[in-house]
C-alpha cells in the first residue's frame, strides 16, 4: 500500500475510515502517526523473528557498516540509526574478516584496562553506551586499517516524510493496514474524538500485529520447509 499516490493509498484510507480530510487531519499529523505505528510493526517483527534477519525493505543496502581502524585505538563511536549490533568483524592484514566475541566488563577478572593490553588483532568487543571497545586495540601490522571494522546491525526503519508518494511500509503488504488503523486510533482517541471507533481500530491493529508476529516466526532463514497434503476424512473435502 503506497503512502500518498492518490490511488488506494495509506493517507486516502485514513481519511476514508476517519471521515477526515487534509484540513481536519493534516498530512503532517498523519505522517507522524503512520511512522509511529510503522515502528511498532518493525519492533513486533524483530521480537517474533528467529533466524530471519529483519530489515526495512525500503533500504537498498545490506545492514553492514564499515569504518576505518586507527592503530592503537580501542574505542569507536557507534553510528546513529541502528537498534542493535548483531555481529562485529575485523579485517586482518591479509584482507580476511574475523568474527569478534562479545564480552562484558563483568567477564574480566583483572583490571579492565590491563585486559588484552598489547595491541594486535582484536579478538573481543564490548558495547559501552554508544561506544564499541575492541580488545586488544588494533596493531597496524595485524589488521587492515581502511574499512577494517565491520558491524552487522539491526537498523531503524526508513520513515515516511510528508512529500513521499509511492513509498510503502517496509514490512509485508498483507499487514500494511497496521499503520492505517493505528493512525485512525491516534486521531479518534484524542480529546473530543470517537472513543468507541478508536477502540475498534485499536483492536484491528492488535489482530494484525499478532498475525504478523505469527507470520514472522515462520520465516526462519536456512530452514527447510516441507509442505504435506492435509489429512482428509471424506473424498469430498
Amino acid at each position: 500500500m503506497q503512502f500518498n499516490s492518490g490511488t488506494d493509498a495509506i493517507l486516502d484510507d485514513i481519511d476514508f475510515l476517519c471521515e477526515t480530510s487534509s484540513t481536519s487531519y493534516p498530512i503532517a499529523d498523519k505522517t507522524r502517526n503512520v511512522n509511529r505505528w510503522a515502528y511498532k510493526a518493525h519492533v513486533a517483527q524483530i521480537m517474533a523473528s528467529d533466524r530471519w534477519q529483519i530489515d526495512d525493505s525500503n533500504l537498498s543496502t545490506l545492514p553492514w557498516l564499515t569504518t576505518t581502524l586507527v592503530a592503537g585505538q580501542g574505542d569507536y563511536t557507534l553510528p546513529s540509526g541502528y537498534l542493535r549490533v548483531n555481529r562485529v568483524e575485523v579485517m586482518d592484514s591479509n584482507g580476511d574478516y574475523h568474527k569478534l566475541t562479545s564480552i562484558d566488563q563483568s567477564d574480566v577478572t583483572e583490571a579492565y584496562t590491563e585486559h588484552e593490553e598489547t595491541d594486535g588483532l582484536p579478538k573481543y568487543y564490548d558495547l559501552i553506551g554508544n561506544v564499541i571497545n575492541l580488545k586488544p586495540s588494533p596493531a597496524s601490522s595485524d589488521v587492515t586499517l581502511t574499512a577494517g571494522l565491520r558491524l552487522h546491525i539491526l537498523r531503524e526503519i526508513d520513515i515516511f516524510t510528508t512529500s513521499d508518494t509511492d513509498q510503502e511500509p517496509g514490512f509485508p503488504e498483507p499487514f500494511h493496514r497496521i499503520v492505517v488503523y493505528g493512525a485512525c486510533y491516534d486521531f479518534l482517541s484524542r480529546p473530543g474524538g470517537d472513543k468507541e471507533a478508536a477502540n475498534t481500530y485499536r483492536q484491528e491493529v492488535e489482530v494484525l500485529l499478532k498475525e504478523m508476529s505469527q507470520f514472522t516466526a515462520l520465516m526462519n532463514g536456512g530452514e527447510h520447509i516441507r509442505i504435506r497434503p492435509a489429512h482428509r476424512t471424506s473424498a469430498y473435502l
